[in-house]
Protein backbone atom coordinates (compact mmCIF):
# COMPACT_ATOMS: atom_id res chain seq x y z
CA UNK A 1 0.00 0.00 0.00
CA UNK A 2 1.18 3.47 -0.69
CA UNK A 3 1.44 6.07 2.03
CA UNK A 4 -1.22 8.20 0.40
CA UNK A 5 -3.73 5.35 0.22
CA UNK A 6 -3.14 4.35 3.85
CA UNK A 7 -3.60 7.90 5.10
CA UNK A 8 -6.73 8.36 2.99
CA UNK A 9 -8.25 5.18 4.42
CA UNK A 10 -7.46 6.27 7.99
CA UNK A 11 -9.04 9.65 7.20
CA UNK A 12 -12.19 8.01 5.85
CA UNK A 13 -12.47 5.82 8.96
CA UNK A 14 -12.02 8.84 11.24
CA UNK A 15 -14.64 10.89 9.37
CA UNK A 16 -17.09 7.96 9.47
CA UNK A 17 -16.49 7.48 13.19
CA UNK A 18 -17.01 11.20 13.76
CA UNK A 19 -20.32 11.09 11.88
CA UNK A 20 -21.46 8.08 13.93
CA UNK A 21 -20.39 9.72 17.19
CA UNK A 22 -22.20 12.92 16.21
CA UNK A 23 -25.40 10.98 15.53
CA UNK A 24 -25.11 9.29 18.93
CA UNK A 25 -24.35 12.58 20.66
CA UNK A 26 -27.40 14.28 19.19
CA UNK A 27 -29.53 11.64 20.89
CA UNK A 28 -28.40 12.90 24.31
CA UNK A 29 -30.89 15.33 25.80
CA UNK A 30 -30.31 18.50 27.75
CA UNK A 31 -27.11 20.24 28.70
CA UNK A 32 -25.25 16.96 29.13
CA UNK A 33 -24.49 16.87 25.41
CA UNK A 34 -22.50 20.12 25.21
CA UNK A 35 -19.07 18.62 25.94
CA UNK A 36 -19.60 15.57 23.68
CA UNK A 37 -20.76 17.89 20.88
CA UNK A 38 -17.63 20.02 21.25
CA UNK A 39 -15.40 16.92 21.37
CA UNK A 40 -17.04 15.20 18.41
CA UNK A 41 -17.14 18.44 16.42
CA UNK A 42 -13.43 18.95 17.00
CA UNK A 43 -12.69 15.35 16.06
CA UNK A 44 -14.78 15.70 12.91
CA UNK A 45 -13.06 18.94 11.92
CA UNK A 46 -9.56 17.56 12.37
CA UNK A 47 -10.55 14.28 10.68
CA UNK A 48 -11.77 16.19 7.64
CA UNK A 49 -8.55 18.23 7.58
CA UNK A 50 -6.51 15.03 7.84
CA UNK A 51 -8.48 13.43 5.00
CA UNK A 52 -8.11 16.51 2.78
CA UNK A 53 -4.39 16.68 3.54
CA UNK A 54 -3.92 13.03 2.65
CA UNK A 55 -5.80 13.42 -0.64
CA UNK A 56 -4.14 16.68 -1.67
CA UNK A 57 -0.59 15.87 -0.54
CA UNK A 58 2.14 15.11 -3.06
CA UNK A 59 2.85 11.44 -3.61
CA UNK A 60 6.33 11.60 -2.08
CA UNK A 61 5.26 12.28 1.52
CA UNK A 62 5.95 9.85 4.33
CA UNK A 63 2.78 8.48 5.94
CA UNK A 64 1.65 9.95 9.25
CA UNK A 65 0.48 6.50 10.37
CA UNK A 66 3.61 4.44 9.80
CA UNK A 67 2.28 1.25 11.38
CA UNK A 68 -1.42 0.84 10.51
CA UNK A 69 -1.63 -2.51 12.32
CA UNK A 70 -0.50 -0.99 15.62
CA UNK A 71 -2.86 1.95 15.03
CA UNK A 72 -5.79 -0.45 14.59
CA UNK A 73 -4.83 -2.35 17.75
CA UNK A 74 -4.67 0.90 19.76
CA UNK A 75 -8.09 1.94 18.43
CA UNK A 76 -9.44 -1.49 19.40
CA UNK A 77 -7.88 -1.25 22.86
CA UNK A 78 -9.45 2.18 23.27
CA UNK A 79 -12.89 0.78 22.48
CA UNK A 80 -12.34 -2.06 24.95
CA UNK A 81 -11.13 0.48 27.53
CA UNK A 82 -14.31 2.53 27.17
CA UNK A 83 -16.44 -0.57 27.78
CA UNK A 84 -14.26 -1.77 30.65
CA UNK A 85 -14.58 1.61 32.36
CA UNK A 86 -18.30 0.98 32.60
CA UNK A 87 -17.99 -2.69 33.55
CA UNK A 88 -15.13 -2.74 36.09
CA UNK A 89 -14.54 0.93 36.83
CA UNK A 90 -12.39 3.77 35.66
CA UNK A 91 -9.33 3.14 37.82
CA UNK A 92 -9.06 -0.58 37.08
CA UNK A 93 -9.53 -0.16 33.35
CA UNK A 94 -7.05 2.74 33.23
CA UNK A 95 -4.45 0.67 35.08
CA UNK A 96 -4.82 -1.97 32.35
CA UNK A 97 -5.11 0.40 29.37
CA UNK A 98 -2.22 2.85 29.85
CA UNK A 99 0.58 0.23 30.14
CA UNK A 100 -0.84 -1.79 27.24
CA UNK A 101 -0.88 1.22 24.90
CA UNK A 102 2.51 2.43 26.13
CA UNK A 103 3.99 -1.00 25.43
CA UNK A 104 2.56 -1.03 21.91
CA UNK A 105 3.71 2.45 21.02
Amino acid sequence: MTARYTEAMVGVVLVAFSAFALAQTLAISGGARIFPLISVGTLGLFSAIYLARSLLAPKETEPLVTRPGIFAIVVGLTLVYMNLAVAVGYITSTILYIPAVAWLI
